[in-house]
């Protein structure tokens, strides 16, 4: 087994991205609380390594990630958040993004689907010059729906037709980066809702799209290889 030194320096080799322990900070846009070594260490070895080896070196090379940090007690403009992707510094030519993960919490799939939401955020910011901006996404929900007019309470199980969380609700980046979530750790899930839910069905197919479109990692053999490795989560039991 790979020491901790070795997996940061083979993250560092394979994807160009520095994983490192954030001390305290105390900011207006993201705040977080340093987190005890071995716990950081333990969750980089065991844990977000193998998570980060799902993608392939062009994918993550693409999202222009420069650094991870972990840490606690995570918030960003005053609410306790999992993770965070600070993308602002993409503007400047040559600059790369910075995700945050909190490791408070011992849920693993809470942490699987943590890391790799905030890393789709990345892809879709870097997908094209455009960014976040996505015009045709909302064509795809029901009618009459607006992004943000759903009260957002932290509860995962929704029944909401086309969405798969109340988050996926308050934005179009969120609601793609909380599908590709789903999509990841629990495929077979997704597969089995959509089969009863057309707007959740044509998201599907919309996200293999673009996902193909940025990576040809994400054709249909890498879709397959994700239905043995779900995990079922929140509302897909």
């Amino acid at each position: 087994m790979k020491s901790y030194l070795n997996v940061l320096a083979e993250i560092k080799e394979k994807y160009d991205i520095d994983v490192v322990l954030g001390e305290d900070r105390l900011d207006i846009n993201i705040a977080y609380n340093e987190v005890k070594p071995t716990k950081a260490r333990d969750y980089i070895e065991f844990f977000l390594h193998k998570e980060l080896l799902v993608y392939s070196e062009e994918t993550l090379r693409k999202s222009k990630i420069g650094r991870i940090v972990v840490c606690q007690k995570l918030a960003s403009r005053g609410q306790c958040v999992n993770g965070v992707a600070d993308m602002k510094l993409l503007i400047v030519p040559g600059r790369k993004s910075t995700i945050y993960l909190d490791i408070s919490r011992d849920h693993d799939n809470l942490h699987r689907g943590t890391v790799h939401h905030e890393i789709f955020h990345a892809i879709d910011h870097s997908d094209d010059f455009w960014g976040y901006t996505d015009h045709d996404w909302p064509k795809l929900n029901p009618p009459e729906f607006e992004y943000g007019s759903i009260e957002f309470n932290h509860v995962e199980e929704y029944e909401r037709m086309g969405f798969v969380s109340s988050y996926s609700t308050t934005a179009v980046h969120e609601d793609k980066a909380e599908l590709f979530m789903y999509m990841m750790i629990d495929y077979a899930g997704v597969e089995k809702r959509a089969r009863e839910d057309q707007f959740l069905k044509t998201k599907v197919e919309r996200m293999k799209v673009l996902l193909k479109k940025f990576s040809p990692q994400f054709d249909e053999a890498f879709w397959e290889l994700r239905r043995p490795l779900s995990a079922p989560v929140y509302w897909l039991e």
